[in-house]
Formats: structure tokens, sequence, C-alpha cells
């Protein structure tokens, strides 16, 4: 996550669904000053790019146990997505291209790319970039990040390190 941060400058995420939270695993912070989230913090997950990427992967009898209780659903920003039918759509969406964005949903002026992490487990994790929205303006900066972000997504899937830690936690997120 080190070298995504670096390479591309921008903040590099790692998720978990928790309830109705995203958990950040891990945040790598690049060397200039992007600072968007913490390791170990919770952020929700229909305004986010690992919360809806996570939950693109779940069945939609599953989705409400993730969602909040009631719509409108807290509004963010302008773009935030507000109603189950809106968050519904937008999942189709991602399913279909296989990324998520949130373009400003979460935080004004930032914008969020997330991928899946290609390991079989009971538990899904994403991987996501965070920056500056104006710097992931067309679709093609998007499409050259979103390409980056998959080959780090499958480079951390084939570490064993990794591998062997994300299925301790999985081992111990199911005994809890």
């Amino acid at each position: 996550m080190r070298e995504l941060a670096a390479e591309l400058g921008f903040t590099a995420n790692l998720g978990v669904l928790q309830g109705r939270s995203v958990l950040h695993l891990h945040v790598e912070e690049p060397s200039r000053p992007l600072r968007f989230a913490a390791s170990g913090t919770l952020d929700f997950t229909y305004c986010t790019g690992l919360g809806k990427m996570l939950m693109s992967t779940l069945a939609d009898d599953k989705l409400n146990d993730h969602l909040p209780a009631t719509e409108p659903f807290t509004p963010f920003t302008q773009y935030t997505i507000t109603t189950f039918a809106d968050i519904r759509a937008e999942l189709a969406l991602v399913r279909e291209r296989c990324y998520s964005v949130d373009n400003q949903e979460r935080n004004r002026g930032v914008t969020c790319l997330a991928v899946l992490i290609p390991v079989e487990s009971a538990i899904s994790s994403s991987l996501s970039i965070s920056a500056p929205s104006g710097e992931l303006l067309t679709a093609a900066q998007q499409d050259a990040c979103v390409h980056v972000v998959r080959g780090y997504a499958a480079r951390l899937a084939a570490n064993r390190q990794f591998a062997a830690a994300f299925a301790a936690f999985v081992d111990k997120a199911s005994t809890q």
C-alpha cells in the first residue's frame, strides 16, 4: 500500500464492512499532505468508495444490514446518495464496471476509487485511493488510476503475509 500511495500520490485505504460502516484496516498516506482517513476508523458505507465496493458483493436481501435504517440517509454533500433506490442503482453500476466511485459524496473536493481485493474469504476486502477531485476529473484519469489500483489489489492478494494476516483477521472477526 505504501508503494501505491507513492506511485499515485494519493491516500491508499484498505477496508472491510463492519455493520453499517466501513472499517479502515489500514491507511497509507502519500508523501504530500493529503490526509483523508486513519487506520482503525469507521466511515459510512453508502457514501464511500470502499463501502459501495464492498456492498456490491452482497445479495440484495443483505444490503439493509449495511445501510441506514431510514431514508433519507444523512447527506454530507450535495452529491451524497440518500435513498435506498439510488444506492441500489449505484451498486448495480459498481457491479457492472467492477469498481466504485465516491465522487465528493462523503467529503467535498475528495474523490475515491475502490476495487475488490481478489481473495477468497468469508469477508470481502477492498482497496481504494482518495484524491483531490480536481486530479480525477476525467474518465481517462479515473480509468488509469483504477488500472493501477487493481494491479496493487492483485499483488496484495498474492502476498503470503497479507493472506496470513487477513485470514487471522477473518478468524478473529468470526469468533466475535
